[in-house]
């Protein structure tokens, strides 16, 4: 699985910094597979469109303006996954990723999918962890 992810994270981090953008961290998780990722599951944005178009009765056409929030749309590198902010930060919550200065080490991502494949939730009074 961590062979999995290290492979992904080559691809969002082609210089080998070990660090990226919590959107590439986002787009990371929805290519992992189940059980440390969300490959396969709906995208965020898939759900809201088609929500849309059901409240609207309408099948889509090309010719159609998207409604605002779907401006606010964000791709990954080849244009495969489109979340939104909202939806990124969701997942970043829900996997309790670290963030440090708009930035996610390779380290807290390994440590985020671990915890979250184990069901074990941080402790964020006693779980404290220092970069040199």
């Amino acid at each position: 699985e961590f062979d999995e992810l290290r492979r992904v994270w080559n691809r969002y981090d082609p210089n080998g910094s070990c660090w990226v953008t919590p959107e590439n961290m986002a787009f990371i998780l929805y290519e992992l597979d189940s059980p440390i990722g969300l490959k396969g599951q709906e995208l965020p944005i898939e759900k809201a469109f088609m929500d849309y178009m059901k409240t609207h009765k309408r099948e889509f056409k090309i010719r159609d303006r998207f409604p605002v929030f779907f401006e606010q749309m964000i791709t990954n590198f080849d244009g495969s996954i489109i979340l939104t902010r909202h939806s990124i930060l969701r997942r970043l919550e829900q996997y309790e990723v670290t963030i440090l200065n708009n930035r996610v080490h390779f380290a807290d991502a390994c440590i985020a999918v671990t915890r979250h494949r184990l069901h074990v939730h941080r402790d964020y009074k006693t779980d404290q962890i220092d970069y040199l």
